[in-house]
C-alpha cells in the first residue's frame, strides 16, 4: 500500500515502522540529555548539590531504562523479521543484560539516597524525565500519524 506524504497509507491508516520507534525513542533520550543540562543548575540553586547529583542519578537511570527497552524493543523486533538471512541476537543475553542493567540501577538509586543527602523529590523529578520525554514523543507521533 502506497504512503501518503503525510506519513499514512491513503485508507489513513499509519504505517509505524520499527525504524520510526528507534528514532522516537533516539529523540526521547537526547530530550532527556536536554532536560537535565537545563534543570541541573535551577536545582542546584533552589537546592543543594546533593539534590543536584539525586536529580542526575534520577536522570541517568531514567536514561538508561529507556535505552535498555529501545535494546529489548529491537531484540523482539527481530525475532519477528521474517527476513531468512537475518541473524537476530540470542534473546538469553538480551534479556540478562536487560536485568543487570536493571539490578545496577536499582543500586545506583540505592547508594544514592544513602550517601547523598538532598531531596528525594529532585531523584524523583530526574526519574520523570523517562515518562515525560516519552509522553512528548507520543503525542508528536499522534499528530504527525493523525
Amino acid at each position: 500500500m502506497p504512503v501518503t506524504p503525510q506519513g499514512g497509507t491513503p485508507d489513513g491508516s499509519a504505517d509505524f515502522t520499527d525504524k520510526d520507534l528507534q528514532n522516537a525513542l533516539l529523540r526521547s533520550l537526547k530530550l532527556i540529555a536536554m532536560l537535565t543540562l537545563v534543570a541541573i543548575p535551577i536545582i542546584w540553586a533552589l537546592g543543594h548539590w546533593q539534590s543536584a547529583a539525586l536529580f542526575v542519578v534520577g536522570a541517568a537511570v531514567a536514561a538508561l531504562s529507556l535505552w535498555e527497552w529501545r535494546s529489548l524493543v529491537t531484540a523482539v523486533a527481530a525475532k519477528f523479521d521474517l527476513d531468512p538471512a537475518a541473524r537476530p541476537r540470542p534473546m538469553a543475553g538480551v534479556l540478562i543484560r536487560f536485568f543487570l542493567r536493571f539490578a545496577l540501577a536499582a543500586g545506583a538509586l540505592y547508594v544514592s539516597l544513602k550517601c547523598l543527602h538532598g531531596s528525594v523529590y529532585a531523584l524523583i523529578a530526574g526519574l520523570a524525565l523517562a515518562m515525560l520525554a516519552v509522553t512528548f514523543e507520543a503525542l508528536r507521533l499522534l499528530r504527525k500519524w493523525r
